[in-house]
């Protein structure tokens, strides 16, 4: 009888280059680290577990690019590969301007002598300096970092006889390195001293008016002098904006809202920092209604899309009834003077025995002959609150959604029948400027309420800007409740006029309203 024992090991691992390798700033560097006997892709990381500095990635192949190191990529850099018998790692040490060195020279012999060259250094304040400890003994340990007789900062690296000190920012320390072996213990210290200013940012946040003219600086400090280079975050920046370390705003379009980075470097090092510009792009002023009295006939016209006549509509709108009557939300035509209410073509949106009702027709008496009908939303609206409406009209066929509910729909058969609208009158909200001409029998008045926001027909309509009113008032603050945002945006008002406001949106929205 025969048994056969699987051989169980863990992967081995290759570096190129290892050790320490020197580098010039500027200089492409390619890391590789594979394995012969596993297929698994190496995992790359920093000696304390944190990301890798700007620009520095892994490619797919397990390889750790450096596209153009600089100063600050200086480190320890640690390949670990598993499988399920366990794991190996390698280091490799990456020094980037040889300037930035400085040696401790450690004697481990049996009378333990030690000689330090040289005794004090000098590092520009938030710069990075490598200390390194030359030892020569026998059975040597691994060497003990210490700054002033205490432990490292946590942003502080040490590996073997390295010590890679970042953000450097207090002058005069002491850094000591202590070895031991057999024979005895070698230890000395080196000085740092702060010589002058690494680069310092100032940004301003920075929200914009239409009209507004604004220059940003980029203020950056340093020896040498430091170069600064302006990009936008996940699109190209208009050159026109650029001029030397500033962006220069003249009458801001939406396009150029987003996030802007400042990049600023020297010798020693680079920084960056973000700078987020908004464009107020609408009104935060509510437009307000009541009509609760027949004869206040309050309302508001505003200019329409100007499209040819159609066979989709839609409508999206935000309103707080203040009053709950039976009363006109929105209505659009294609006018009254020529048309009688069985010829005229129109969309609506109404309040009927406290539920939301949408109003079409696109003639049923007029030539060729068209549709009319209505959805009855079954939600019953109350006082005091928001309610988001959206209304769709295709082909005859129509739905309405209230604050993202389950839609309400209404089908048919429309053989013969002409389902296109025409709509090229004003869009009037909250009631007409002649209420006799409405053709809606059944919501003879106005509506009482708020309303935030508007959009026919995918256009956002300002209303802070009517062609025609009457007792249109103001209703409260547009951010009031976070009603004006879409898809989880946040409103915030302008600083500047709190007439304005704008939508920060989340990720993969954007648009006046992060629609």
């Amino acid at each position: 009888m025969s048994f056969y024992q699987a051989n169980s090991a863990v992967p081995s691992l290759k570096l190129v280059p290892s050790g320490i390798v020197y580098a010039r700033k500027g200089q492409r560097l390619e890391f590789a680290c594979f394995s012969e006997s596993s297929q698994n892709i190496p995992k790359w990381a920093t000696k304390s577990d944190t990301k890798f500095p700007s620009g520095v990635f892994q490619d797919q192949q397990g390889r750790l690019i450096f596209p153009a190191n600089t100063e600050c990529h200086s480190g320890i850099y640690t390949c670990q590969l598993s499988n399920q018998d366990g794991s190996v790692s390698k280091n490799v040490i990456l020094v980037v301007d040889l300037s930035n060195i400085y040696k401790l020279d450690l004697l481990l012999l049996t009378d333990v002598d030690v000689d330090v060259q040289p005794k004090s250094a000098k590092v520009l304040r938030g710069g990075t300096a490598i200390l390194f400890s030359n030892i020569n003994g026998t059975q040597s340990k691994e060497c003990e970092w210490t700054r002033m007789g205490a432990g490292l900062p946590y942003h502080h690296q040490t590996y073997g006889p390295f010590l890679i000190l970042r953000n450097v920012q207090k002058s005069g320390e002491y850094y000591t390195s202590t070895v031991s072996n057999n024979d005895g213990i070698g230890q000395d210290s080196v000085q740092l001293h702060v010589d002058g200013e690494k680069i310092e940012l100032t940004l301003i946040a920075l929200r914009l008016l239409k009209s507004e003219t604004k220059d940003v600086s980029c203020n950056g400090a340093g020896k040498p002098a430091p170069s600064v280079t302006w990009i936008k975050v996940g699109g190209s920046i208009d050159q026109s904006l650029v001029s030397g370390v500033s962006l220069k705003f003249r009458n801001p379009k939406q396009e150029m809202a987003g996030i802007y980075e400042c990049h600023v470097s020297n010798a020693y090092g680079n920084v960056s920092a973000r700078l987020q510009v908004d464009i107020a792009a609408v009104t935060s002023i509510l437009p307000g209604f009541d009509n609760s009295n027949p004869n206040n006939a309050a309302y508001g016209a505003f200019i329409g899309s100007a499209l040819r006549p159609s066979d989709y509509h839609e409508i999206n709108i935000k309103i707080k009834p203040t009053k709950v009557h039976d009363g006109l939300i929105i209505f659009q035509s294609n006018g009254f003077a020529e048309n009688t209410p069985s010829t005229m073509h129109y969309i609506s949106l109404g309040v009927k025995d406290r539920h939301i009702t949408f109003y079409y027709s696109s003639g049923p008496q007029s030539s060729p002959a068209g549709i009319s009908g209505k959805v009855v939303y079954p939600l019953i609206i109350q006082e005091g609150k928001w309610y988001h409406i959206v209304a769709k009209y295709e082909r005859g066929w129509s739905s309405v959604v209230v604050n993202g509910g389950t839609p309400a729909f209404t089908f048919g058969s429309f053989l013969g029948k002409s389902t296109t609208i025409d709509l090229s009158s004003w869009i009037f909200l909250a009631g007409l400027s002649d209420l006799s001409l409405n053709p809606l029998f059944e919501v003879p008045y106005g509506f009482s309420g708020c309303i935030s926001q508007l959009s026919f027909n995918n256009k956002q309509i300002d209303l802070s800007k009517p062609v025609e009113s009457r007792q249109m008032d103001k209703c409260g603050a547009a951010c009031e409740g976070d009603q004006v945002c879409r898809n989880g945006g946040t409103c915030q008002k302008f600083a500047q006029d709190e007439s304005y406001f704008t939508c920060r949106c989340r990720d993969k929205y954007y648009g006046n309203y992060c629609e």
